[in-house]
C-alpha cells in the first residue's frame, strides 16, 4: 500500500475555527498500487479515501464543504518510502 505524507503549504481555514497550519503534515495511505506522488489528489476513490482519513485527523474537509483545498496547490505530497518493498523514494 503506498504511503504518503501531505503537508500543507498554506494555512488552511476551516469552519468552527479549526486551522490547518502551514507546515503540518499529515500521513496517508492509499490502496491504489499504481499511484504515485504526482497523481494520487487526480483519483476519485484515492482522494475519498485521503479525505475519510485526515477526517481521523480532525481535518474533516467534507463536513466543512473544503474538498477543493484537497489538491497540489494547497498541499505538498511526498511518497514515503516503504521499506518492505522498497517502493518510494
Amino acid at each position: 500500500m503506498p504511503n504518503f505524507v501531505l503537508i500543507a503549504k498554506q494555512n488552511l481555514y476551516l469552519d468552527s475555527g479549526k486551522v490547518v497550519t502551514k507546515g503540518t503534515p499529515y500521513e496517508v495511505s492509499v490502496s491504489k498500487k499504481e499511484v504515485n506522488a504526482n497523481n494520487v489528489l487526480l483519483y476519485k476513490d484515492t482522494r475519498e479515501s485521503i479525505m475519510r482519513q485526515l477526517s481521523f485527523k480532525d481535518v474533516d474537509l467534507v463536513s466543512t464543504r473544503k474538498e477543493y483545498y484537497l489538491n497540489r496547490a494547497h498541499f505538498q505530497v511526498q511518497e514515503r518510502k516503504n521499506v518492505l518493498t522498497n517502493r518510494g523514494y
